[in-house]
């Protein structure tokens, strides 16, 4: 692993690592969080150490599609249709782990409301995870706290998504993807 810290370089011998590495994220206190494939196809994530050694192997669950982390020691993983349908973990669309690895929430959408089949963008801030799924691609707000808001936007399929101090830019999007569902004001 190659480190850029503010313009000091250095390289980071990782062992232990058992994974064909897909994703990867940087946790607070130098730590990493990595997702990939093994051999077995159980054990696919790792809680990678400042020292480069595998404190933790977990499994996240099939067809991760975004792996992030935030500040405050969470990880969020988004998955698509190849392991929401197949996956006890990934059926939730989306999951929060603690920084060990640990499973602490996953998505169930409130009634009324599409579940996640695919999630097309993603970001995360400290504490909040932002999401556009199909099929009706709304704008989902999940807060640590347990909050979660849906919106709706006229835009479906975004290719990207950021976020900043509570604003929202999505990148693109596919009209053709499917029209976005109204949602009730209730939930807006």
């Amino acid at each position: 692993m190659v480190i850029d810290n503010g313009g000091s370089v250095r390289e980071q011998l990782w062992r232990d690592m058992r994974l064909r590495v897909t994703r990867l994220d940087a946790l607070p206190n130098g730590r990493f969080v990595v997702q990939g494939h093994t051999p077995a196809g159980d054990r696919n994530a790792q809680i990678v150490g400042r020292d480069g050694r595998c404190r933790r192997s977990f499994t996240m669950g099939r067809a991760v599609e975004f792996l992030m982390a935030d500040r405050r020691h969470h990880v969020w993983s988004a998955y698509f249709d190849e392991g929401v349908y197949v996956d006890p973990i990934s059926a939730a669309g989306l999951v929060r782990w603690d920084s060990g690895g640990n499973r602490q929430w996953g998505y169930t959408p409130p009634e009324g409301t599409e579940y996640i089949d695919t999630v097309h963008a993603f970001n995360v801030d400290d504490g909040v995870a932002w999401a556009n799924y199909y099929p009706t691609f709304p704008l989902l707000e999940v807060r640590t706290d347990g909050g979660i808001r849906l919106r709706s936007t006229p835009v479906a399929a975004p290719a990207g998504m950021a976020v900043h101090e509570g604003y929202v830019t999505m990148l693109g999007g596919d009209r053709a993807a499917g029209s976005p569902a109204p949602l009730s004001p209730d939930r807006a």
